[in-house]
């Protein structure tokens, strides 16, 4: 996870996270669990370099993300907190 540096933002700011199959040979499904329960959720398009809306739910507090990660790939999300 990580944060730009954002002036003026302050804690609003998004945070990024790179989520990776270490597994060469399989998919997975990884289940992310994001605290915050109004919080969207965007992935970078590997096609078109642009930020796409996510689907994702919420539980209570909590931002469910699931991601299809195909064998050895990545995914790119940004995380933007809503107050």
């Amino acid at each position: 996870m990580f944060r730009e540096p954002q002036p003026g933002k302050g804690e609003n700011a998004p945070d990024y996270l790179l989520v990776a199959n270490r597994d060469a040979f399989s998919p997975r499904t990884a289940t992310l669990k994001i605290a915050g329960g109004n919080t969207q959720i965007q992935r970078m398009d590997k096609a078109t370099a642009k930020w796409v809306a996510h689907p994702s739910e919420s539980e209570g507090d909590t931002t469910i993300v699931r991601l299809e990660l195909e064998d050895g790939s990545g995914e790119l999300l940004k995380v933007v907190r809503r107050e």
